[in-house]
């Protein structure tokens, strides 16, 4: 049977999978937020989540000569505390708290990128990558918005466009498992 629902659903998702494909990221920041207008949260979230977990599989596997798989392990490493963290602290401190606390985060990172015009890449790092996969991880648990620190590693050691979808998709799946 067809719900009255159904049309911003799609509506929701293909503006979803639009942003997903221009930027690598962000098809379930786009989409859950207008889903959750016309379904529950109990029905929205699981979906929302399954169709996150296909999404990465198919961006993975489209971009999988791309990929760098390296960096993948110190980040879910890193991402495993980050999620247990994540929901302790979303028990104590208000979600709404959590929000403009990462949003102030990323006004900081584009006013220093702004004024901090780096003309070459960074090397990449274990640590790096474990500590954007701790924020990472953190986020999702807290706020399921696991991409920028993840993004911000990727542009801090220069990967290019194709890299970056590759790896982070990589990354995106095994923290939806997680």
């Amino acid at each position: 049977m067809f719900e009255s629902s159904y049309p911003l659903v799609f509506l929701a998702w293909f503006l979803g999978g639009f942003i997903n494909g221009v930027s690598g990221m962000g098809a379930a920041m786009v989409a859950l937020p207008i889903v959750a207008c016309v379904l529950e949260m109990s029905e929205a979230v699981p979906a929302t989540c399954l169709v996150a977990v296909t999404l990465a599989v198919y961006v993975a596997w489209m971009y999988r000569a791309h990929s760098r798989v390296a960096p993948i392990i110190p980040m879910l490493l890193g991402c495993i505390p980050g999620l247990i963290i994540g929901v302790c602290v979303l028990r104590v401190v208000p979600g709404i708290w959590l929000q403009g606390g990462l949003g102030a985060a990323l006004i900081v990172y584009v006013a220093w990128q702004l004024l901090h015009r780096a003309d070459t890449a960074h090397p990449e790092s274990v640590r790096g990558c474990a500590v954007s996969g701790f924020a990472s991880g953190f986020a999702n648990a807290a706020i399921s918005f696991s991409g920028p620190p993840v993004a911000i590693y990727a542009l801090y050691v220069g990967w290019d466009k194709d890299t970056t979808r590759g790896t982070l998709s990589l990354y995106f799946l095994g923290i939806s498992i997680c």
